[in-house]
């Protein structure tokens, strides 16, 4: 099975990014490093909408993205802490194909 990209999209609440980059540091990019199956991530902070933060990771397989997200891998996985300074999320994957 091809390589998966999970792309993770937040819009954080007004007056609150450093909090949410200071928490992305400190959190979950540790806890998603860890994660098996993870081949690469790339968190994006905004150039155009100052409120909207992204985390594309790449996957082995969707086998791995389901053990990494659980039985909804298809839903934004919060860390603790992440739900009280996001004002929305979202996520979408993709297979990867040549």
């Amino acid at each position: 099975m091809p390589p998966v990209v999970r792309i993770f999209r937040a819009r954080v609440k007004p007056e609150r990014h450093a909090e949410w980059e200071q928490l992305v540091r400190d959190v979950s990019i540790p806890e998603l490093s860890q994660a098996e199956g993870l081949l690469a991530y790339y968190p994006g902070a905004p150039l155009g909408d100052p409120e909207e933060f992204s985390m594309v990771s790449v996957w082995r397989d969707l086998g791995a993205v389901r053990t990494y997200a659980g039985k909804d891998w298809a839903t934004p996985v919060l860390y603790p802490g992440e739900d009280e300074i996001l004002a929305e999320v979202s996520v979408h994957h993709y297979q990867l194909f040549d």
